[in-house]
């Protein structure tokens, strides 16, 4: 049975908004379970990896990136199975990939080809997909996209529901909701106005620690959740992270202090600091043993990273994208199906003009 998760914390009030539909936040990559996309030059998205979840008519693996049938999009997300991208100046969702457990997302229209599909969501500005719902931020303007009390409206469709609603079908938040995170386990809504509020749906206890992180430590970032923990940056500007109940430390690391991004993949938690460097752990289960931060070593500054359950994937700020981790399934995109421990360039075939 999933279970609802709600945690208040004072937080500062919204500033106003426009009365426009703005530009689509999120990430220009997204790696899934294991499989990766990327969106390069005038909105083409790329995907490789594992087979079924890559937009293609064949459910072959894909070693090297192939390119998915639509043009346009603004921001793409990943989940265990499927893909969903942010497409033209309407905001519109599209998905592709394989249904969960043949259980599939009711506005996803069937496909035997498995091609990308319009779900019927417009005005969306983020995108969040998870093990069994997805979910986007809906811009002032469009339908439920409105709110009175701050933030932006939100709109879920899935088989999961917002707050105890289990139900098929289309759900709206109970609050006001400004970001959005899922993994294969759960799903969390960061809520904005007066109060902040989250409000999460889990199968599994690991998620449940949140509210004891919200409790003890004022939140100033948006939650990273990922398969079996998450990662919150603190009022203090600290990094909170948790495997579990009764499992939230802070990380206190010099090397920390200066964060954008938090990452949490199933193995190991990553953060992106203000330099583009991007540092990863392991984080230990319980009070005890050290966090041993390591460096990624990219040539480049980074802008944003992705992580999968067992790989990770970046994009510097000159737009390279390069990758790392497991690679059984070609989802580091350079041709082989040997690990890296050391981001390996993604090899596209052509160059953006």
């Amino acid at each position: 049975m999933l279970g609802l998760i709600a945690c208040r914390h004072a937080a500062p009030p919204n500033r106003g908004r426009e009365r426009s539909l703005p530009a689509a936040r999120g990430s220009e990559l997204t790696a899934g379970w294991h499989h990766s996309c990327a969106i390069r030059c005038d909105g083409q998205v790329w995907c490789w990896g594992a087979a079924r979840f890559l937009g293609q008519a064949d459910d072959a693996e894909q070693r090297f990136p192939v390119e998915v049938a639509l043009s346009g999009a603004r921001s793409i997300a990943a989940g265990i199975d499927r893909t969903c991208a942010i497409v033209g100046d309407e905001g519109s969702v599209v998905c592709w990939g394989s249904p969960s457990r043949g259980l599939p997302d009711l506005r996803l229209p069937r496909s035997t080809s498995r091609a990308p599909a319009e779900v019927g969501v417009r005005g969306a500005t983020e995108l969040s997909v998870g093990r069994w719902d997805s979910c986007a931020i809906l811009g002032p303007g469009v339908a439920g996209g409105d709110s009175s009390e701050g933030g932006s409206g939100a709109m879920c469709w899935g088989v999961a529901g917002m707050g105890k609603e289990l139900r098929p079908g289309i759900f709206a938040p109970f609050y006001p909701v400004e970001h959005f995170n899922a993994s294969f386990w759960g799903s969390c809504a960061q809520n904005a106005g007066g109060l902040q509020q989250l409000e999460c749906w889990s199968e599994v206890p690991a998620i449940e620690g949140l509210n004891q992180t919200s409790a003890a430590f004022p939140i100033a970032g948006a939650l990273a959740l990922g398969p079996r923990g998450f990662c919150r940056i603190t009022a203090e500007r600290r990094v909170a992270c948790s495997r579990g109940p009764g499992q939230v430390r802070v990380i206190d690391e010099p090397r920390l202090a200066d964060i954008i991004s938090l990452h949490v993949g199933l193995k190991e938690f990553c953060a992106v600091d203000a330099r583009g460097a991007v540092h990863c752990w392991d984080h230990p289960r319980g009070d005890g043993g050290a966090v041993e931060l390591r460096r990624v070593p990219f040539e480049h500054p980074v802008r944003a990273i992705s992580l999968g359950w067992y790989h990770g994937c970046g994009v510097t700020t000159g737009g390279e994208v390069l990758c790392w981790g497991s690679n059984r399934h070609g989802q580091l995109g350079d041709g082989t199906i040997e690990d890296s421990a050391i981001p390996v360039p993604v090899v596209f075939p052509g160059q953006c003009p």
